[in-house]
C-alpha cells in the first residue's frame, strides 16, 4: 500500500510540475484547490444553479381572484383517463425539464405562495407523530370535485408514506426548495420545487428528498393549491386505491368517509406487513390464523 501511495505521488508531483509551465500561475493556483478540496471530501461538491428571489404577493390579484370562474379552462370534464395523461406530462416531461436544467438562473416566488408551501411541509411533518391522515383542507382550494380527488389522493399517499415507519417517536424537519415557477393560466402559477425531509427517530436519522408540481391560485382568503404531484413510485400505488375507492364508493360519497376509508385500509396493511417481518411468522404463516 505504501509503494503504491508513493508512486501516486510522484505522478501527482510530475503532473504538477508540468501544468506549472503551461498555465499561468493564478488559474492553477483556483484549478489546484478546487480539485484538493473535491479529493479531501471524496465527491464533487454540488452547487445548485437556482438562486430564489422571494417577492411580495399581489394583493390586487386576490381580489380580482373573488370575480373568477371557479373550474378553470384546463381542468373542466376530465375523464380519469385524460387526468392520467395529465400527470404524466407533468411528472414525465416537467418535472424532468427542471430537473435536467443546470444552468445557473434566478427563480422568482411570491412570499405566499412559499409560506403556502411551508404550511404543506408543517402539515406532512406533523403526520410522522401523529401517523394520522392529514388534512390538507387549510391549503387546498375544494371548488370543484377534480380538486377534492386531488386532495384525498395527496393525504393518502402522505399517510402511506408515513405509516409504515417502524419508530414511535419521530421528529421531522423540512424545507421547501423552490426550482421553477412559471404562470399556466390567468391567477395560476405552477411552481416546481423539492421537499427536503430530515427524520429523526431513536437514534436512526434519514434524509429524504421528493420532488413536486404545484397548481397555485388565488382566492378570497389567499393562494391555495388546486393540484399537486409528486414523483414517487408510492404515488401511483396511491392513485389506484383513491381510484378503487370512490369508484366503490359512487359519486355521492363524500372525501371525509372516504378518508376514513382509506386510513383504516392503509393501516391495516402496514400492520399485515408487519406481521408478515416477524420471525415467528416466516417459520409459520399461520400461527396468528
Amino acid at each position: 500500500m505504501s509503494a503504491k501511495k508513493n508512486s501516486f505521488h510522484l505522478s501527482m508531483a510530475i503532473f504538477l510540475i508540468m501544468m506549472c509551465m503551461a498555465f499561468p500561475k493564478n488559474v492553477l493556483a483556483v484549478e489546484l484547490k478546487s480539485k484538493v478540496k473535491e479529493a479531501d471530501k471524496g465527491y464533487v461538491e454540488y452547487t445548485d444553479p437556482v438562486t430564489v428571489e422571494v417577492i411580495p404577493g399581489n394583493a390586487s390579484e386576490k381580489k380580482a381572484a373573488c370575480h373568477y370562474d371557479k373550474d378553470h379552462t384546463f381542468e373542466l370534464e376530465k375523464t380519469v383517463r385524460e387526468m392520467d395523461r395529465e400527470y404524466d406530462k407533468k411528472i414525465g416531461s416537467r418535472m424532468s425539464e427542471v430537473m435536467n436544467d443546470h444552468t445557473a438562473r434566478i427563480v422568482k416566488v411570491r412570499q405566499d405562495d412559499l409560506n403556502l408551501l411551508n404550511e404543506f411541509a408543517a402539515v406532512f411533518e406533523k403526520s410522522y407523530s401523529t401517523k394520522t391522515m392529514p388534512d390538507l383542507s387549510d391549503v387546498y382550494n375544494l371548488d370543484n370535485q377534480e380538486r377534492r380527488e386531488n386532495m384525498l389522493l395527496q393525504q393518502t399517499w402522505i399517510y402511506q408514506t408515513v405509516v409504515p415507519q417502524p419508530h414511535d417517536e419521530i421528529d421531522c424537519e423540512s424545507e421547501v426548495k423552490i426550482k421553477a415557477v412559471r404562470t399556466i393560466e390567468k391567477s395560476v402559477r405552477e411552481v416546481v420545487f423539492q421537499l427536503i425531509q430530515n427524520i429523526q427517530s431513536e437514534g436512526h436519522e434519514q434524509v429524504s428528498g421528493n420532488w413536486f408540481i404545484a397548481d397555485i391560485t388565488d382566492t378570497e382568503e389567499g393562494p391555495r393549491i388546486i393540484h399537486l404531484w409528486v414523483e414517487d413510485t408510492v404515488f401511483q400505488l396511491a392513485r389506484q386505491r383513491v381510484d378503487k375507492v370512490l369508484r366503490n364508493r359512487g359519486t355521492d360519497s363524500d372525501n371525509a368517509s372516504a378518508a376514513k376509508q382509506l386510513e383504516k385500509e392503509i393501516f391495516e396493511d402496514a400492520q399485515e406487513s408487519e406481521v408478515r417481518t416477524e420471525p415467528a411468522y416466516q417459520q409459520n404463516p399461520d400461527w396468528r390464523g
